[in-house]
C-alpha cells in the first residue's frame, strides 16, 4: 500500500509543478488507454519487488495487450505533465482502480 500512496504523492506533485504549463489536446480515449496500462504496471511492479527487475519487459507486455506503443504512452505523460485538468481527470480515474476497497476514495 506504501507503494500506492507514494505514486499518488508524485502523480499530484507533477500535478502542482505543471499547473501553470500551457496545455496540448488528446483524446479522452488515449487517457483511458494509459489509465489501463499504468494500472496494470503499478499492480504487477507493486505485488513483488522482484519484479522490478523486468519492469521494461513487463511494461511492453503490458503496452502490447492495450495496443499502445511506447511512444503513445510516453506521449501521454508528457500531454498530462502540461495539463492540470487532464491530470486531474486521470487520477480521477487511476486512485479508485489502485485502491478499490478504500471508501474515501470516490468511484
Amino acid at each position: 500500500m506504501k507503494a500506492w500512496r507514494m505514486m499518488t504523492v508524485f502523480l499530484f506533485s507533477l500535478l502542482s509543478l505543471t499547473a501553470c504549463q500551457k496545455k496540448n489536446q488528446i483524446r479522452e480515449n488515449e487517457i483511458d488507454q494509459f489509465v489501463a496500462v499504468y494500472t496494470e504496471y503499478l499492480e504487477i511492479i507493486t505485488s513483488d519487488t522482484s519484479k522490478t527487475e523486468n519492469s521494461d519487459l513487463y511494461m511492453q507486455q503490458i503496452l502490447n495487450k492495450h495496443k499502445m506503443s511506447k511512444a503513445e504512452f510516453d506521449a501521454t505523460i508528457q500531454h498530462l505533465l502540461q495539463n492540470p485538468e487532464s491530470m486531474n481527470t486521470m487520477l480521477e480515474k487511476i486512485l479508485p482502480l489502485l485502491n478499490p476497497n478504500d471508501p474515501s476514495i470516490g468511484n
